[in-house]
């Protein structure tokens, strides 16, 4: 959580609960609320993308379903040339059109969808590359097991 590569990006309230905001290309529109028994979302919130900082000389971009496969992602495969994004585990058409943005200003970067293996993440990347047939730096990292 402290990484510099999420400062900034993650926050801890007075409850002791972690806060993850979700972006659209106006700012935060919702948040997470992450404790080690609760889980839940701002009121009235929208689920945009979490992202982490991003750097001139990033060169990847990593999409995962959480919060927790972000930081797990960062600290199992990560580097200092990649930025994360977040979908909160549910794919929704606000969170589709944000990264249809995001691929094709990303083209000169590796894509990497690394979506749970189970078949809402598989359909999640399917649907994404299908309406980027032309992008060809798009790359699947999933878990070798499913689920």
């Amino acid at each position: 959580l402290k990484a510099k590569r999420f400062l900034g990006k993650i926050y801890i309230d007075n409850f002791g609960n972690v806060i993850f905001p979700y972006y659209d290309h106006d700012g935060i529109i919702g948040f997470s609320i992450i404790n080690q028994n609760y889980k839940g979302f701002s009121q009235n919130g929208e689920r945009g993308l979490l992202f982490s900082n991003y750097y001139q000389d990033d060169n990847r971009m990593v999409i995962c379903e959480s919060v927790i496969d972000v930081l797990s992602y960062h600290i199992l495969k990560g580097d200092n040339l990649t930025c994360y994004f977040s979908i909160d585990g549910q794919l929704t058409q606000k969170q589709v059109m944000l990264i249809d943005g995001l691929v094709p200003k990303n083209q000169n970067k590796k894509i990497v969808f690394a979506f749970d293996n189970e078949n809402a993440g598989r359909n999640y990347i399917s649907l994404i590359k299908k309406q980027h047939k032309e992008v060809h730096n798009i790359t699947v990292d999933l878990p070798e097991k499913d689920g």
